[in-house]
């Protein structure tokens, strides 16, 4: 069962006609009961009506250009920040995965166990280093991955 403040929340969309079937049955089932929520939306629907009767302005052709325009750019704009965020996905993955190979491959050949914490504090030193340059010329990558498809700014002059 609704409350009487969610029952008066649906008294506007009542008005315009716009409820769908079981809020209209929980609004009619409401107003059965409550008086004070009938004379409401018997004067809602009145506003309504009168609403509906007057003229609808026209919009100048250039704002309907214009809006398009701008709809036009912000779906561009949305297309392109998805493929930003794919690229740098991507390389956040790769620079993931190449560190990951880079501890195997280090441990591998420096003879050590291929155990994440082994002890040897130059040896996690040194593989600290190794990642962070990788990972730091990863993200360049990406960085240049995703400006060389950054859009470029138009001046309106």
């Amino acid at each position: 069962m609704n409350s009487h403040k969610e029952i008066r929340e649906l008294l506007l969309l009542a008005a315009a006609g716009v409820l769908e079937a079981g809020e209209d049955r929980s609004l009619r089932d409401h107003l059965a009961q409550c008086e004070a929520c009938t004379r409401e939306l018997r004067l809602l629907e009145a506003v309504s009506m009168e609403l509906r009767l007057l003229p609808a302005p026209a919009a100048p052709a250039w704002l309907a250009e214009r809006t398009c325009q701008r709809v036009r750019e912000a779906l561009e704009a949305r297309a392109e920040s998805r493929w930003d965020e794919a690229v740098v996905l991507f390389s956040m993955l790769l620079a993931w995965t190449f560190s990951l190979t880079l501890w195997f491959l280090y441990k591998l050949f420096t003879g050590g166990s291929t155990a994440l914490l082994s002890p040897g504090f130059t040896q996690v030193l040194s593989y600290l280093a190794a990642s962070t340059l990788l990972a730091w010329l990863t993200a360049g990558a990406a960085v240049v991955a995703v400006g060389r498809y950054a859009p470029r700014k138009r001046s309106f002059s």
